[in-house]
């Protein structure tokens, strides 16, 4: 019923004029900024010896945690608050790539680091994120339940970022060539366009 009567608030709202609240933009620049921090984590660490990875794996697995605490937070505040409305004159099918890139992104950023968290529990050497509990306390052989999931965490990540790039384009093209005001929703101290 809230949510229903949220939606039927903001449809009353121009798509132009719209800036999402607060929370919605400190969870969207914060999980941003966490998740390109993650993406482009030191790549050579799959080259190292098993025996030196703990660290930066520990480090990387507790951001992943935040990450993921974050994402479930945003989805639930995203279902109580509703979507934000379109705006006018967008063409359908830029519409639904915009929402087709959007849930591809919600999907990924929660199965992404929950993949990397579950294959912490087989990993063949300690986790123990930000010191404070232990994931794994054992060192051995990595097994098949732990190459997996580290395999589709990885391409996940390298989708992530076939994402973001489109994702940023898009809004770009979007505030300075279409000027459509769609990247003052997330930066609302951004001057309003108008129309040539």
């Amino acid at each position: 019923m809230l949510s229903q009567e949220n939606n039927n608030k903001r449809s009353t709202w121009s798509g132009r004029t719209y800036v999402y609240d607060p929370l919605s933009i400190l969870f969207h620049w914060v999980i941003g900024a966490l998740l390109i921090r993650q993406i482009f984590f030191p790549p050579e660490i799959e080259g190292m010896p098993f025996d030196q990875r703990p660290p930066m794996v520990t480090f990387h697995t507790g951001m992943g945690l935040i990450i993921l605490a974050l994402v479930v937070l945003r989805i639930v505040w995203f279902l109580r608050r509703g979507s934000a409305p379109m705006v006018e004159n967008t063409p359908l099918w830029q519409y639904r790539v915009a929402i087709s890139v959007h849930r591809a992104f919600y999907v990924l950023m929660f199965l992404t680091p929950l993949l990397g968290f579950l294959s912490t529990f087989s990993a063949p050497y300690e986790i123990a994120p930000f010191n404070l509990f232990y994931l794994n306390s054992e060192a051995h052989a990595p097994t098949f339940w732990f190459e997996l999931p580290s395999f589709i965490h990885k391409q996940g990540s390298r989708i992530m970022i076939g994402l973001l790039v489109i994702h940023s384009l898009a809004a770009l093209y979007h505030q300075f060539h279409v000027k459509d005001n769609l990247l003052r929703r997330m930066i609302p101290a951004l001057p309003p366009q108008e129309d040539d």
